[in-house]
């Protein structure tokens, strides 16, 4: 008979289950129904065919790919295989960029140009520049590591091409993550079929995506996230059982100081380990563990933050701390209605009005807490389908929905590849060819991704899918709080696909014993 201490544990379980069902199903819900209603960049989904059409065709698409997986795994592809397919994405990857990127105009340039002026020491720029790194300091750890990128670049002499190398290293990064996946799942699930059709799920919604193109957080912080899955997946198969836990906090802080959405996969690791100890509950042996743990987090999240603000000073790169934006300049940007949620320049400006970082908080939260009484409960709930179609209803991620988008475009290249790549990546007023072809494809797998993934609700309860679930969870919730932007998404893309073929197996598994008792 199970004591209060686990019939606890188990009911926080259930209630996390169920919050993440109703949290995700609601969003997909609102994706199915209310894709009519008007949502920030809905001119960037005009051309998707019918919601219920695509994940119809979708789940149908999944479910043959996964019997095909299942007869390609009887073959016995190994390791050599996949260290083949890694290799063979990456070079696939870096060509196809070559034929097909440019220049976009929002934030990206303003990073880069700061991170090439450092690396080449072009301090008139940089005193140009200081106003923005004032109000938006998160960007500026990212801008050290493009400095870094900028300055290897420098020394191996691509003088021409130092941007695209950071759009290399990006495709690294973006192959590494498929490789990391295939390893997570092949130890959750110990199945090689589903460890081949998540890698295949990998490729469509993020192996072939032009995100890789753009040099920002959204692909460089893509492997945070799905590393710290990985270190909680494997951390019993450390010899040091506190270093899983070192690293998985200087991930949180590192990603954070990148992507601040980085860090809810760390906090969803710590509510999932809590989770388990409840339940469990405490022996000595444990205790120690529980103890070494602790340590290894306090060190790894001190040592990350001191590591981040050496890197940052070392540039030598004034900035204004009272003209920074934070929580409460997003948390209000997120309840305006004119712009339901995403970006706005006014409230920008307003946030300027404010000379201390402490006035523009107290300003910021006023003008919040009169936007929610002006809402009402009606207007909020509106509200909160909007902002989760801006987020949710778009499976490439807003690709072309920020700024100037296709501005800086380099010539063609006379060859037939780089026509039909840029037919299928080229949106805009004259979008090319082939884009609404990729963009329903796009959105067609990721509705049949968050369907099964809703499922995975259902699964048998275990630490690693409460610390997946808590993620998607936590990043929901933010998204609806703060700013909504679908690219926000796009790093934690792999966590969807993990709980994807938790759904399925799921499936799997009730129609195998639906089957055996007919028999």
């Amino acid at each position: 008979m199970k004591g209060s201490r686990e019939r606890a544990a188990d009911g926080l379980q259930k209630a996390l289950g169920w919050l993440y069902g109703l949290i995700l199903g609601g969003s997909l819900f609102v994706c199915l129904f209310l894709s009519h209603i008007n949502f920030s960049r809905k001119y960037l989904t005009t051309q998707f065919l019918p919601a219920f059409m695509l994940l119809a065709i979708g789940l149908l698409l999944v479910f043959s790919l996964h019997r095909y997986s299942s007869i390609l795994a009887g073959l016995g592809p190994g390791k050599r295989a996949l260290f083949i397919a890694t290799a063979l994405l990456f070079f696939l990857q870096v060509f196809a960029a070559s034929q097909y990127w440019f220049r976009t105009a929002w934030d990206v340039p303003t990073v880069n140009n700061t991170a090439s002026a450092i690396a080449h020491g072009e301090g008139e720029y940089l005193s140009k520049i200081r106003w923005y790194f004032s109000e938006f300091p998160n960007n500026l750890m990212l801008v050290w590591i493009f400095s870094l990128f900028y300055r290897a670049a420098h020394i191996m002499g691509l003088h021409e091409q130092e941007y695209f190398f950071i759009i290399c290293i990006q495709c690294l990064l973006n192959s590494l993550c498929g490789l990391l996946l295939v390893q997570v799942v092949h130890r959750l699930f110990k199945s090689r079929s589903m460890a081949i059709l998540g890698y295949t799920l990998y490729i469509f919604l993020v192996g072939i995506s032009p995100w890789v193109t753009v040099p920002y957080s959204d692909s460089m912080a893509l492997p945070f996230p799905l590393a710290t899955a990985a270190i909680y997946v494997n951390r019993e198969r450390c010899r040091y059982r506190w270093l899983p836990w070192l690293c998985m906090a200087a991930l949180g802080v590192i990603g954070y100081r990148i992507k601040p959405q980085v860090l809810i996969a760390f906090i969803a690791v710590l509510i999932a380990e809590a989770l388990r100890w409840l339940k469990n509950g405490l022996t000595k042996e444990s205790l120690q563990r529980l103890a070494a743990g602790g340590c290894a987090v306090i060190v790894g999240i001190a040592g990350s933050f001191m590591f981040c603000k050496l890197a940052i000073r070392s540039m030598n790169f004034p900035v204004d701390r009272e003209g920074a934006f934070g929580a409460a300049h997003f948390f209000m940007m997120g309840l305006n209605t004119e712009t339901m949620g995403a970006y706005n320049g006014d409230d920008n400006l307003y946030s300027n009005t404010f000379s201390s970082v402490k006035e523009r908080n107290r300003g910021n939260m006023k003008l919040a807490l009169e936007r929610i009484r002006e809402m009402g409960p009606i207007g909020l709930m509106k509200h909160g389908a909007r902002k989760t179609l801006t987020n949710y209803y778009d499976g490439t991620f807003a690709w072309g929905g920020e700024g100037y988008f296709f501005s800086g475009m380099n010539e063609p290249k006379a060859n037939p590849f780089c026509e039909f790549l840029r037919g299928v990546y080229y949106g805009g007023e004259e979008p090319g060819k082939y884009y609404p072809l990729w963009t329903n494809f796009a959105q067609m797998v990721w509705l049949s991704v968050l369907f099964l993934a809703i499922i995975a609700m259902f699964h048998p309860k275990n630490p690693e899918k409460d610390m997946m679930l808590l993620s998607v969870v936590g990043l929901t919730l933010f998204e609806l709080l703060f700013e909504a932007r679908a690219r926000y998404l796009f790093t934690y893309v792999p966590i969807y696909i993990l709980l994807a073929l938790y759904g399925l197996q799921f499936i799997k598994t009730k129609l195998e014993r639906k089957t055996e008792n007919e028999v």
